[in-house]
């Protein structure tokens, strides 16, 4: 069976986006690609694919030597569509967000995440996030830092296509 390693908090309630409520308790776990729906689609749930030394979420901590996976996350500039037809090769899954074609900031749109299997992963914070941003321009800067972390989410629409290439991001 196909794995990918994850950081991962469980909620106490729902959607959190305080910062501080999820700075300590991060562990990894090795997920099944195909239970990573049960990662994205649930709402007591913030995962990430990079690690924290001693599950304490903050920038010196940052490690990514299990990195299997990036996920990036679209908030406007590129559609469903567009994502299922640039990233086509790939192994994904794609999950939308809580405010995935709700009014924010004046702009209804798709807005969701997409993970990608990844090999070869660098593990120089440098190279990581410029090749992050290389490979998808449209990605939101907040998972430009050494502590992006996404929050599942309970009615997500998730689109997982047949498997295909893995990325390699040096």
């Amino acid at each position: 069976m196909e794995t990918i390693n994850i950081s991962f908090i469980k909620l106490k309630t729902k959607i959190v986006d305080s910062y501080t409520e999820t700075k300590t308790g991060w562990r990894g776990k090795d997920v099944n690609w195909k239970d990573l729906i049960n990662v994205v689609s649930n709402s007591k749930v913030q995962y990430s694919m990079t690690e924290w030394r001693n599950g304490f979420k903050t920038p010196k901590n940052w490690s990514n030597p299990n990195q299997q996976a990036i996920c990036l996350d679209l908030d406007d500039g590129m559609t469903i569509a567009e994502a299922q037809k640039r990233f086509n090769r790939y192994t994904y899954c794609l999950a939308t967000t809580k405010s995935h074609q709700q009014l924010k900031k004046g702009v209804r749109c798709d807005r969701f995440r997409i993970i990608i299997k990844a090999i070869n992963v660098s593990n120089d914070s440098n190279v990581y996030f410029k090749s992050l941003s290389l490979f998808s321009p449209e990605n939101d800067t907040q998972t430009l830092t050494k502590t992006a972390s996404f929050l599942g989410y309970d009615d997500a629409i998730v689109i997982e296509p047949p498997a295909f290439v893995i990325v390699t991001l040096l």
